[in-house]
């Protein structure tokens, strides 16, 4: 179906609503940031990248390397950043590995240019974020192994941006 569209030359960077799709509830993305989010469609990917699908493109949801990570598509996010995805520039890609606790992925993020050092607009890093996160999910008492392996993740995420963070004179967070 997407080879038959791309022969009639639809516009594959043009913004839709997937108002139909679980995926995306109301978000306006395009083809490339849908497929990102969808089962590790590596063909497709390479399919829409092939006929100049913008790598880089924003969205409602981020760009298209923000909405892999969210959707736990780790062959996905590898082969963005090896078709060349901006990984320095996309804090949102680094944050979504991060706050869904994969920590493999923010590893790999970081040492593929990953910059830990770029603030929120509330003037926070992201090793700042996950320290207030992993305070908030300490277990309590009686908590399932779940919760566990969700703060040992955590801890893992904060090490790695610990390691990547570089301290800023005079500056905290």
């Amino acid at each position: 179906m997407v080879k038959l569209l791309l022969e009639f030359g639809a516009d594959i960077n043009k913004h839709a609503n997937y108002s139909e799709c679980w995926l995306f509830g109301s978000s306006k993305v395009a083809p490339l940031h849908f497929v990102c989010g969808q089962y590790g469609r590596l063909e497709l990917v390479n399919l829409l990248l092939d006929n100049d699908a913008n790598i880089n493109q924003d969205s409602d949801e981020g760009s298209p390397l923000q909405v892999a990570c969210a959707k736990y598509q780790f062959e996905v996010v590898q082969l963005l950043v090896e078709r060349g995805a901006k990984v320095k520039q996309d804090r949102g890609a680094l944050k979504a590995a991060c706050t869904t606790s994969q920590s493999f992925m923010v590893e790999y993020l970081l040492k593929h240019g990953a910059d830990p050092n770029i603030r929120d607009k509330a003037g926070l890093t992201l090793l700042r974020e996950m320290q207030n996160i992993e305070r908030d999910w300490v277990p309590k008492e009686g908590s399932g192994s779940g919760e566990a392996t969700i703060v040992c993740e955590e801890s893992v995420i904060i090490k790695l941006l610990a390691q990547y963070s570089v301290p800023r004179e005079g500056k905290r967070g």
